[in-house]
């Protein structure tokens, strides 16, 4: 029953998005309990043996590690950090 935003860094897909005018609805890249995932390759490698692929995988090679990203639930006036990463809130 909720939807999480994502803000993303990346500058082509900051630009992309722009010229869209609208939000990009996606799913995050690697599978569920599968840990953080740095590569495209990795990526592949995941869903070699699944019939639910991506249609598209853009390759921008090994990626720097960052902590994931926070995860804050909001509820009308209330907040929650539910997974603390790189961003810090300043309350």
């Amino acid at each position: 029953g909720t939807v999480a935003v994502r803000v993303t860094g990346n500058p082509l897909l900051q630009r992309f998005t722009q010229s869209l005018g609208k939000p990009l609805v996606a799913t995050s890249a690697n599978l569920s309990d599968t840990g953080d995932t740095y590569s495209a390759s990795a990526i592949i490698e995941q869903y070699k043996e699944r019939p639910d692929k991506p249609d598209l995988v853009l390759d921008y090679g090994e990626l720097p590690k960052h902590p994931p990203t926070t995860i804050i639930r909001v509820d009308q006036t209330k907040y929650a950090v539910l997974r603390q990463g790189e961003l810090v809130l300043a309350v």
